[in-house]
């Protein structure tokens, strides 16, 4: 089966990068190679190979494989993906209980202050309309 730009739309979609998408998609179809054989069947410099490569290991999507002098770097299976949003899963579960535990605080510290609504305004440019909040008290 062959790549597709979908692949790379929906890589996207997950937050990757183009560059990481591509970087990515190289190593699935080379297998351990050196950087500069994935930085050139994803037709990226070099050096921004190699910032790529270091994302995707920490996103635990790529592996480096060193052989003597030589290192090599392989994508992992895509079922790592899945490991990866499972992760992103628990992450986020943290981030939603500490945001429980202290909005009862933040919410009565800003009513002590007063508080204020925001409203929300259109603000007409020559090229597009823009949306813009306007601060006001309660």
């Amino acid at each position: 089966m062959k790549a597709t730009a979908n692949h790379h739309k929906k890589l996207q979609q997950l937050g990757f990068s183009e560059k990481q998408v591509k970087v990515y998609m190289a190593s699935l179809g080379l297998g351990p190679s050196p950087v500069q054989k994935i930085a050139e069947k994803a037709g990226v410099k070099r050096a921004t190979t190699y910032v790529m490569i270091s994302s995707l290991l920490e996103h635990g999507l790529m592996v480096c494989l060193e052989n003597g002098k030589k290192v090599c770097y392989a994508a992992r299976s895509p079922q790592q993906l899945v490991a990866m949003l499972e992760s992103e899963k628990v992450r986020l579960s943290e981030k939603e209980k500490l945001v429980a535990e202290m909005l009862p605080d933040l919410v009565a510290f800003h009513e002590a202050a007063g508080g204020s609504r925001v409203e929300l305004i259109e603000v007409h440019t020559a090229d597009k309309a823009k949306k813009a909040k306007k601060p006001t008290k309660k």
